[in-house]
């Protein structure tokens, strides 16, 4: 788990499946690769890009993995 962000974000889903497929074709076990893609997606999210005044985009670039 994590705490709640605030804000509406978009693109969540596809980025934390997204993540996980690329972490499992990297050779993680898919218990590590739930892992690691939660925590990238959690990154991403703390440093969203902001165009305009409504939802969030996730910045794929702001993470450190």
């Amino acid at each position: 788990t994590s705490p709640r962000l605030e804000g509406e974000f978009h693109g969540t889903g596809c980025c934390l499946s997204t993540s996980i497929a690329c972490f499992l074709a990297k050779g993680n076990s898919l218990a590590d690769a739930v892992g690691l893609a939660h925590e990238f997606l959690h990154q991403v999210l703390e440093n969203p890009t902001n165009l305009g005044h409504g939802s969030h985009i996730i910045n794929p670039f702001a993470a450190a993995i």
